[in-house]
């Protein structure tokens, strides 16, 4: 895989390699916003080899703000993806070094994410560059979003992709409002809205507890006491510690994950070469959290996150329905709450994007997110427009029809026992 250096096309004239990686070259013609983003910018380069990335850790590392852009963790699922070309970071820096702003992109041939469903829809493969959960990073990343923006839509303009995913934001974020803004094109983008839950962690558990509903809470107790009375003495839970073995806590976590809810729906953990690059990558720098329920020392629920300055985040969880019809994916959720409560170490649980009637029920805090996707103005981007928004449209179609009747829990049973029936294997 060849990588090469480029200038932005906001500062130095466009120019990025075609699909197939080609030297042919054509100019983006910049328009009036485009050109005072850019006088806002100062001096704007992407960079698109691993080899840049790294002459720039330690700066990068002062502004990271969610886990899944730490150099090491990026850098290594970058690798690892067979979809993922190359790098493509337009980055800003301040003349002491420090980066200003910078946009942890990625170009990569894929599907365009399916968001907060479960359900088939039907999702062209393109040319797609991604920018990450809080992939927008800097001293001044909401002044200089704009041009790191106007960077990666000038690489699509001269032919190197088809699409731009912008990445979720907060809907009334500063970020969001400039880009709105200032950015035609990011305003006109394809819009995709998806609520954000966290759980905000009280002082204490019967604090936490206390923050819930009165029919939830009293579920919940009464869930706990029977799973304590039913399992007296036959269970525990296990902590993934610096020394402990990762290839054994990636075989728990899939071992449950076959057998899960979630896998019957098509979702959830999956030990790709990529989750395995995150995983070890986070493990090796320690930010890797981990809680494991065993009954009769068998592995029967695991939930997994990134803990990043006393915040959790990118949560997988699964639990096997082989032990007890008990919700005991809920059940070691709130020990670990009841755990997180006494250690004072941890502020909040950042769910992520995406919801679900358990985070309606036990999540503390919501907001919304938006999410802009900007195609190019080519005949195929533009043909994968029309596609993916006639399919989001069936989609919410459906899914309005489907809660209207009433049929929801039934339609994800449905989805669920189809895929694991399809996935048994022969004994």
């Amino acid at each position: 895989m060849q990588h090469k250096c480029i200038d932005s096309p906001v500062m130095n004239g466009p120019s990025a390699p075609e699909e197939d990686d080609a030297s042919a070259i054509r100019p983006t013609i910049m328009d009036e916003q485009q050109s005072r983003n850019r006088d806002v910018s100062g001096s704007v380069r992407i960079l698109t080899t691993l080899q840049e990335l790294e002459d720039i850790i330690p700066a990068w590392r002062e502004v990271v703000v969610h886990p899944h852009t730490l150099p090491e963790i990026y850098m290594g699922f970058v690798e690892a993806d067979d979809e993922i070309a190359h790098p493509l970071v337009p980055i800003i820096l301040d003349p002491d070094g420090s980066i200003a702003g910078m946009a942890l992109a990625r170009l990569q041939t894929s599907q365009l994410t399916k968001a907060g469903t479960y359900m088939p829809m039907l999702r062209p493969k393109a040319r797609v560059i991604v920018i990450p959960f809080d992939g927008f990073m800097g001293t001044r990343a909401k002044e200089c979003a704009p041009a790191l923006l106007d960077a990666l839509l000038g690489y699509v303009d001269a032919g190197g992709a088809d699409v731009i995913e912008c990445p979720y934001l907060p809907d009334d974020s500063a970020m969001h409002l400039e880009l709105l803004e200032t950015c035609p094109r990011y305003a006109d983008g394809m819009t995709k809205n998806n609520v954000h839950w966290n759980i905000e962690i009280a002082p204490t558990y019967d604090e936490q507890l206390q923050g819930l509903g009165k029919s939830t809470r009293g579920t919940l107790r009464n869930n706990l006491n029977r799973f304590k009375r039913e399992f007296d003495g036959r269970y525990e839970i296990k902590r993934h510690g610096a020394d402990e073995d990762l290839k054994a806590l990636m075989a728990t976590a899939e071992e449950v994950a076959k057998s899960s809810y979630h896998a019957g729906l098509g979702a959830g953990f999956t030990p790709s070469e990529r989750e395995r690059s995150i995983y070890s990558a986070a493990h090796d720098l320690g930010v890797l959290w981990s809680r494991v329920l065993m009954i009769d020392g068998r592995p029967a629920a695991f939930m997994h996150a990134l803990e990043w300055r006393g915040v959790l985040t990118g949560t997988y969880m699964a639990h096997s329905r082989e032990f007890t019809k008990l919700p005991i994916g809920t059940i070691l959720l709130f020990m670990a709450l009841e755990e997180l409560c006494a250690e004072r170490r941890i502020s909040r649980w950042d769910f992520g994007p995406g919801d679900a009637e358990y985070k309606r029920r036990l999540c503390t805090h919501q907001h919304v997110d938006q999410r802009k996707t900007i195609f190019a103005r080519t005949l195929k981007a533009q043909r994968v427009r029309l596609i993916t928004a006639a399919g989001e449209k069936i989609e919410s179609g459906l899914k309005a029809t489907i809660e209207k009747l009433n049929l929801g829990l039934r339609f994800r049973t449905m989805f669920r026992n189809r895929i694991r029936n399809k996935n048994k294997t022969p004994r």
